[in-house]
């Protein structure tokens, strides 16, 4: 980020804030509820761009790993130890690579921009499976399978991950060309 001015840090810091308040915005759809998180990475990508996007989800995890309550379930260094802080990490690729294809996309397309988000769903699903997967099983000894894990967790949060592309791209698109960007 070469511009550090008053307004770029002020947009990380706002959307650093948002995600956190994402992770309070909760629909309990089966055993792992579905925040709004995502959404407000997407759209920190799609809307900042790939430096300050990503550097707004990094603002999060670490104020979560500093010991500030922002993750779903608190906060502090032990998270680390929590089996869903894999998502936490790939939420850092995946607004990298949305803020990546809206920084390059010109114009502005709707379906490259849902291919970036859907692109980058997958990373942070990825991401999350195998840390799950790793801190489960050889962390805390419990026995979790990968098709356990995508019926129970991810089957139920990728419709709403979907839809929250969807908005994200669009507003994003809205909110670009209303600052003339």
């Amino acid at each position: 980020m070469r511009n550090l001015t008053v307004r770029n840090m002020t947009q990380t810091a706002l959307f650093a804030s948002l995600i956190a308040i994402g992770a309070f915005i909760k629909l309990p759809l089966g055993p792992v509820p579905v925040t709004m998180q995502t959404f407000f990475v997407l759209l920190s990508g799609y809307t900042l761009g790939a430096s300050k996007g990503t550097l707004s989800v990094i603002i999060y995890i670490l104020l979560g790993l500093f010991g500030l309550p922002v993750f779903a379930e608190g906060g502090g260094i032990s998270y680390l130890l929590k089996p869903t802080f894999g998502f936490l990490i790939g939420f850092i690729p995946c607004s990298a690579l949305t803020g990546f294809f809206s920084e390059k996309i010109r114009p502005l397309n709707k379906k490259l921009l849902a291919f970036s988000g859907i692109t980058g769903i997958f990373i942070v699903y990825l991401t999350g499976a195998v840390y799950c997967i790793a801190v489960s099983r050889y962390v805390l000894d419990l026995p979790v399978s990968l098709g356990s894990l995508i019926t129970n967790s991810l089957l139920i949060t990728l419709p709403v991950d979907l839809i929250s592309v969807v908005i994200a791209s669009l507003l994003s698109i809205r909110v670009k060309s209303a600052l003339g960007q």
